[in-house]
């Protein structure tokens, strides 16, 4: 299976860092080590050999963790997409719509960002809170109306997030206040 995230998630970080140097919004954030990345094995420190092994990894509540603003907290999920339905309700995990919804409990704002990548050179991003994207989700299992959450609905229901220059996005309406 193709795994299309990792140059979203990479676009993602470049934009956070891009935020962060042009000094529009004060922030530090960190990319969390997500459980696919070991699949592939990890590096021995000693002989610096791959060492393939059937590890136990934690389940990784986000992409990324920002710290903005002298307080604030927002964590942000990636997920992307090329299939011309819509983004699977599959891709969202049940454990990351669990924890996204107990982190918007305690008032830290947890962004899905969803990409489209249908269309090369030419992709869409949008941003959804936790509990908007589990409202949805909800409602469209409970009419059992498919398995995907349509790009055309997204439009409506999600914030456009516009793609700037070189490969990055304007993420500063995340983090609105600042």
């Amino acid at each position: 299976m193709a795994r299309y995230g990792y140059a979203f998630e990479s676009e993602i970080g470049s934009s956070l860092y891009a935020l962060d140097q042009s000094g529009e919004v004060e922030l530090f954030y960190e990319k969390l080590v997500d459980t696919h990345a070991y699949d592939r094995g990890v590096w021995c420190p000693h002989c610096r050999e791959r060492i393939k092994s059937n590890m136990m990894t934690p389940k990784c509540i986000a992409d990324f963790v920002v710290v903005w603003g002298k307080s604030h907290t927002t964590f942000i999920e990636c997920k992307s997409s090329r299939n011309e339905r819509g983004l699977p309700i599959r891709n969202v995990a049940r454990h990351q719509r669990e924890f996204s919804l107990r982190i918007e409990y305690f008032g830290v704002p947890y962004w899905f960002v969803l990409n489209d990548r249908r269309v090369e050179r030419h992709y869409k991003a949008y941003a959804i809170r936790a509990f908007e994207l589990d409202d949805w989700i909800a409602t469209r299992q409970k009419r059992g109306i498919g398995k995907y959450l349509p790009w055309n609905e997204m439009e409506i229901k999600a914030m456009n997030i516009e793609r700037v220059k070189g490969q990055l996005w304007d993420l500063k309406p995340l983090f609105a206040g600042a």
